[in-house]
């Protein structure tokens, strides 16, 4: 809700007031609430012709139909149009954050921003880490914080976040996150390292997290969701043409009897993450 109302709030100041931007608003008597993802998918699914909001990710996980909205250029898009760089565009213009990880982000927003694929209401995730670790009585604890943080960044680890649309930041804001993990202190504590590749007698020693352990449900799993993936997004394609040709129609009856008809459109998917950010 907060974002969707700040969006709302940078593409029509003249219509949504300053006061409705916030987490909680009092949206109109006739709307229905709908408090969380999986209510609002299903006041989506309940209720044919309803437009609500709702992350991307989770809407296409549901199959409900996304709807173009407009961007910070004028041009109507959905996440799919748009794309990872035009979702990773968003985040390019750095001009509110603070020079240093450790520093204010309360101003930090990505809405409506210029670009011609640029999605307008993209979101960064944030992870906060205390410099000083040495609470922590397990000193191993404290490097494997630093090793996981530094895994967020790393495309062979966050990469497979893609299928639920969380997608790594752009390079500048990585490296402003990479340098504010070399402020966290993790003392003595010994080294984890990541196998990507075969490494023949140190990948099954000590502080090693290697891709190859893995059980076969887990990659048989793997393989079925990327068998299942451009099924889905042909199935999210056809839905959105549907949409169209029922607003079609819906304007021709309209204009034809004078009657007010609206069009079935679904749902809207209107909220994009990036993940991967850091203090």
């Amino acid at each position: 809700t907060y974002s969707i109302t700040h969006y709302l709030r940078a593409q029509c100041p003249e219509e949504w007031e300053e006061e409705d931007t916030a987490s909680t608003v009092d949206w109109h008597p006739d709307t229905k609430a709908c408090d969380g993802s999986g209510p609002m998918t299903n006041c989506l699914k309940n209720n044919e012709g309803s437009i609500g909001y709702i992350d991307a990710a989770h809407g296409h996980e549901n199959g409900l139909t996304e709807i173009r909205v407009r961007n910070g250029d004028g041009r109507y898009l959905t996440t799919v149009e748009s794309g990872v760089a035009g979702v990773q565009q968003a985040a390019t213009d750095l001009s509110a954050a603070p020079p240093t990880a450790d520093g204010d982000f309360s101003d930090v927003a990505f809405y409506n921003m210029p670009g011609t694929n640029t999605w307008p209401i993209s979101l960064v995730s944030y992870v906060y880490i205390r410099k000083d670790l040495s609470h922590m009585t397990d000193v191993r604890a404290t490097s494997l914080v630093k090793a996981f943080a530094t895994a967020l960044f790393d495309p062979a680890y966050i990469g497979l976040c893609d299928r639920y649309g969380l997608l790594p930041v752009p390079e500048d804001l990585k490296k402003l996150s990479l340098a504010g993990l070399d402020m966290v202190d993790a003392g003595d504590a010994p080294e984890w390292k990541f196998e990507k590749d075969t490494m023949v007698g140190e990948g099954a020693g000590d502080y090693v997290i290697s891709k190859k352990r893995r059980s076969f449900g887990l990659y048989e799993a793997d393989r079925l969701a990327d068998d299942v993936g451009p099924l889905a997004q042909e199935v999210r394609e056809l839905k959105l043409q549907l949409a169209e040709l029922r607003s079609v129609q819906g304007l021709s009856v309209n204009g034809a009897g004078g009657k007010a008809v609206r069009a079935a459109l679904g749902a809207t998917a209107v909220v994009a993450a990036a993940m991967g950010y850091l203090l």
